[in-house]
């Protein structure tokens, strides 16, 4: 087996080894049934607010005035962002990081947002079967998120013997600027329709990937034959 510890492959979390959708989907069903049970009320139809206002309001908004305000917006905020995701990893993510850890890579992921919220997340997907958790950084723990450049530095910092690095993300806006600049091979995702945000963005030629995928399954050969 060739060793390829001395490359890096580092990845965004969100919409890139799962769709943030079902993130989202879960913690609002997680919020609605525990409201039900506290305010004895039927679930399904505190979950059919959550999933069918039609307004364009906040789901929470909504379901706060269909329980008549009887718990505050703030705490099912609270809820939501401390909850256990049910959430799994897709089968094309899954053979993707197997095959690279297989292969001898130097595995590593960068995420912007909350410490308890990305690390229930990272848990609930099980990445620590692929990642070393010393690689996994998440921007509160950090101090500074993917706008800044202190993220690829420290990543870096932590993975001296890395010659090559990769980044393999999906958003344009914060996601490529940095490690292009700092002279990683930088790959995007292309959203298959559920991405929470557009990848369609006017944005300077440094912000873009240099390469572009339709699936993860693409990305093992991609980086092979750089």
């Amino acid at each position: 087996m060739t060793d390829h510890r001395d490359t890096l492959v580092a990845f965004d979390l969100d919409d890139t080894l799962y769709k943030e959708c079902d993130y989202v989907a879960s913690g609002h069903r997680y919020v609605a049934r525990t409201l039900a049970r506290r305010l004895r009320v039927p679930a399904d139809d505190l979950l059919r607010v959550v999933d069918g206002d039609s307004t364009g309001r906040h789901p929470f908004d909504a379901l706060y005035d269909y329980i008549d305000h009887r718990v505050p917006v703030s705490e099912m905020v609270a809820l939501y962002r401390a909850h256990i995701p049910f959430i799994t990893l897709p089968p094309v993510t899954a053979r993707c990081l197997e095959r690279l850890a297989a292969d001898g890579y130097t595995l590593a992921l960068i995420t912007d947002g909350r410490h308890t919220g990305q690390w229930n997340k990272i848990r609930a997907l099980a990445l620590e079967r692929y990642i070393d958790g010393r690689l996994i950084s998440v921007s509160a723990d950090v101090g500074a998120d993917k706008n800044d450049r202190l993220p690829w530095e420290r990543m870096a910092e932590l993975t001296p013997g890395c010659t090559r690095r990769w980044y393999v993300g999906d958003n344009p806006r914060k996601d490529f600027h940095h490690p292009n600049l700092m002279g990683w091979n930088t790959v995007m995702l292309r959203d298959d329709g559920r991405n929470i945000l557009t990848q369609h963005v006017d944005l300077p030629a440094d912000y873009h990937a240099r390469y572009v995928i339709d699936t993860l399954a693409e990305l093992p050969s991609l980086i092979a034959g750089a």
